[in-house]
């Protein structure tokens, strides 16, 4: 149930994160919360991979990379490759998903 409910924030972020076009997400105050919560998600998720002795969770700097992408979509700073973050975040969402719904 918890990877079920990590994933739909992940699909979540990806969205928003492959549509950062929308005038309305600059200067949001709901994008600037999702994106701090994904940027903690991220730092919680590879500082508890570290210390198992596993230094490269891909997962982890993803969440913290589409955390920093969605902080800088509130300031109003976009980039193309925003695109690519999201729907990478997308794929992750949905995977965890799947996994919780399989498992």
């Amino acid at each position: 149930m918890i990877l079920m409910t990590l994933g739909v924030i992940d699909i979540v972020a990806g969205i928003i994160l492959t549509l950062h076009g929308i005038p309305a997400f600059r200067g949001s105050g709901f994008i600037l919360t999702y994106g701090a919560v994904i940027l903690l998600k991220g730092i919680w998720s590879y500082l508890s991979s570290a210390s198992k002795g596993i230094y490269f969770d891909f997962l982890g700097v993803l969440d913290m990379v589409a955390g920093v992408f969605m902080i800088l979509l509130c300031f109003g700073i976009t980039y193309d490759f925003f695109v690519l973050a999201g729907i990478a975040l997308a794929v992750k969402g949905v995977y965890s998903f799947i996994i919780d719904m399989v498992t």
